[in-house]
């Protein structure tokens, strides 16, 4: 695959949509073939989507399917803008009827759809076109001042369920210690936390000491965890997300938008750790600086992650 980075108006797009639309088609003919005259039938459950890497400087996306049968065969066909001919890569459903792909600093146009065939008891099934726009970017980072940032998500606990064994930690970057009543958690959706809205006591974040904010305080019910703070009203997606953390001013103080393993790391059961000499907000927008926990919790919960502790060294 081509690692430019360039996009042109005009034929040079086209060109470059040619370049990768042919890299698919190799091996695709022969399944192709056993396509041409079956009649389409669109299942409820066939769903193609495609969802977009979250990072300051590049552009990658994921390309999905959901609601196949398990291991069924199938096409998928790809038409770009101003290619005459649409060209088809042959895929195999996994054990749930899904697939994936993920495609980094792809020199497209502005835009390719996608359209799934897959060979199913019933039939063909077909699902319906999907856009791709190489043009959209993610995670453009607002300025950010960086007085405490994110270094550590649990996303997707494996050894306990996601709404007991969510967590993310924080760090405080200056030199003096900081309340985080009236400090608010987003997600720029649906999640909203004011963190310690009603407390009559400080909630102190000292310097340079993590801090672990989780949706459930019980070790005993979140994998042996010291939560810090107990928050309600958030929670972190298993695909992408975003926490943005906003001083009682309003103003932004972190900003972490990690995707579906597109750019970001992406294994269940282990933290997302930021590496460990990075304490720059900015800097900390790009997912090459994370990776995933290499280290278990404990010796009872085999999930990664250091919460309250130094994060591990990225490789």
């Amino acid at each position: 695959m081509s690692e430019k980075r360039v996009w042109n108006e005009g034929s040079s797009r086209v060109v470059a949509c040619v370049v990768w639309l042919t890299s698919l088609s190799a091996g695709g003919a022969a399944l192709a073939q056993t396509t041409e005259g079956v009649d389409d039938v669109t299942p409820p459950g066939l769903v193609a989507h495609v969802e977009y890497g979250k990072d300051p400087n590049r552009i990658g996306f994921k390309l999905l399917l959901d609601g196949g049968e398990p291991f069924a065969r199938g096409i998928v066909e790809v038409q770009g803008q101003g290619v005459a001919q649409a060209v088809r890569l042959p895929i195999q459903l996994d054990e749930a009827g899904g697939w994936s792909r993920v495609w980094r600093e792809t020199p497209l146009p502005g835009s390719v759809s996608a359209q799934f065939k897959v060979l199913a008891a019933s039939g063909m099934v077909v699902s319906s076109k999907v856009k791709i726009s190489t043009l959209h970017q993610e995670n453009k980072s607002p300025m950010q001042s960086g007085r405490i940032i994110v270094r550590e998500i649990m996303k997707d606990p494996a050894a306990v369920s996601d709404s007991k064994g969510e967590w993310f930690e924080l760090v405080n970057t200056t030199n003096q210690t900081i309340d985080l009543r009236k400090w608010v958690i987003d997600d720029l959706a649906s999640n909203h936390h004011v963190i310690g809205k009603t407390a009559t006591t400080p909630i102190n974040l000292l310097p340079g000491v993590p801090f672990v904010l989780g949706n459930n305080s019980d070790p005993a019910t979140n994998g042996g965890v010291t939560v810090h703070y107990k928050y309600s009203s958030f929670s972190l997606n298993n695909s992408a997300d975003l926490i943005a953390l906003y001083d009682p001013n309003g103003d932004l103080s972190d900003w972490v938008g990690y995707d579906d393993g597109i750019f970001w790391p992406d294994t269940a059961g282990r933290a997302l750790n930021l590496k460990a000499s990075i304490f720059d907000a900015a800097h900390a927008d790009d997912g090459s600086v994370w990776c995933d926990a290499s280290v278990p919790i404990s010796a009872t919960n085999p999930d990664h992650g250091t919460p309250g502790a130094s994060n591990t060294t990225c490789p």
